[in-house]
This record gives C-alpha cells, sequence and structure tokens, in this order.
C-alpha cells in the first residue's frame, strides 16, 4: 500500500520594485545566495505573522534591502488585495517535498531619493531587469513570473519607485538571460 503523499502549505509576502530605466518598467530582483537565481525580496509567513502579511513583506524587506530600513527609506503597500494560490509543486526548499503555495503581493515605494536608495545597496546582490525580460530570463525565479503572471494588469498600472536614465542606473541592468 502506498503511503499518503503529505503536501506542505506555504505562505509568502512578497515585494516589487518596479523602476523606470529609460521609459522601460524594470524590477529590482535580489540574487538568492542559496539558489542562485534572481527573485522578489519577500519570505516565508511567520506562525505569529499570519494575521497580517503586511509584517512578513515589511520584515523581509528590512532583512534582504539592508542597510535600507522601512520607515525610513521605503515603505511597504499592498499591490493588490488578492490572494495568489498554486500547486503542489515542488520546493527546493523543503528537498523537493510537494507544497501548495500562497502569496500576497506589495510594492516598495521609496521615500528617500530612489537613486541614492538603490546605490547603496550591493550591487553584487541586486539588479534591475527589464519588465518585458521577467518571463523568459531562465536565471529569474518561478515565484518572480508568477507576480507578472497573476497580476500583470495591476503591475502595469503601479506607480514607478524610481526613475533613471540607463547610463546613471544605480545597480546593475540586465536580463538575465
Amino acid at each position: 500500500m502506498a503511503a499518503d503523499v503529505i503536501i506542505r502549505q506555504s505562505d509568502l509576502a512578497l515585494v516589487l520594485a518596479r523602476i523606470d530605466v529609460d521609459g522601460a518598467p524594470h524590477w529590482l530582483l535580489r540574487r538568492h545566495p542559496k539558489w542562485g537565481d534572481w527573485s522578489l525580496v519577500g519570505g516565508h509567513v511567520e506562525a505569529d505573522e499570519q494575521s497580517d502579511w503586511s509584517l512578513t513583506a515589511v520584515r523581509e524587506a528590512n532583512e534582504e534591502l539592508e542597510p535600507l530600513v522601512h520607515g525610513i527609506d521605503f515603505v511597504i503597500e499592498p499591490l493588490s488585495s488578492a490572494l495568489s494560490s498554486w500547486g503542489p509543486v515542488e520546493s527546493r526548499s523543503a528537498g523537493g517535498a510537494p507544497t501548495n503555495y500562497r502569496a500576497r503581493w506589495y510594492q516598495a515605494r521609496f521615500l528617500r531619493d530612489p537613486a541614492d536608495c538603490l546605490g547603496r545597496l550591493p550591487h553584487e546582490d541586486f539588479a534591475l531587469v527589464p519588465e518585458s525580460a521577467i518571463v523568459e530570463a531562465r536565471w529569474v525565479s518561478s515565484v518572480a513570473r508568477r507576480l507578472l503572471e497573476e497580476t500583470r494588469s495591476v503591475v502595469e498600472a503601479m506607480p514607478f519607485a524610481g526613475s533613471f536614465r540607463a547610463t546613471a542606473a544605480p545597480l546593475p541592468i540586465t536580463s538575465l538571460g
């Protein structure tokens, strides 16, 4: 008799910063040191954050965007009130275990000069990726692709967190192809 497969549940709060570079939308992505891919800022909702996932978004943004600080350099706002769900899919962080995901999407809005804020991030760990390349860039995480697929109309209508000329961009610009 086959053992019942246990399907994990994983809740995520994910943060997008959408930047205008020479009139084209780009996303701020972070290199994930464990997986070697590029993804959104954010992470898993802790048990004490289940009633307010924005707490996760702020906690993760403070951790991953250091030295930037929420409330001083940026704020986190809901991108959509919708809850996205998908799965089961294999989870790399759980050794391939089948996992159902739920995610809430947030956006970063800078309170200080965006060029100054982004310029303070480690250049080897952050990049500006053209929105048009997100779906096909092989090094972009499946979760970042999911955001674009599920919330394209909301993302396209969201205000930019900053605007730069490519020659003056504070971070590397790449298609991650």
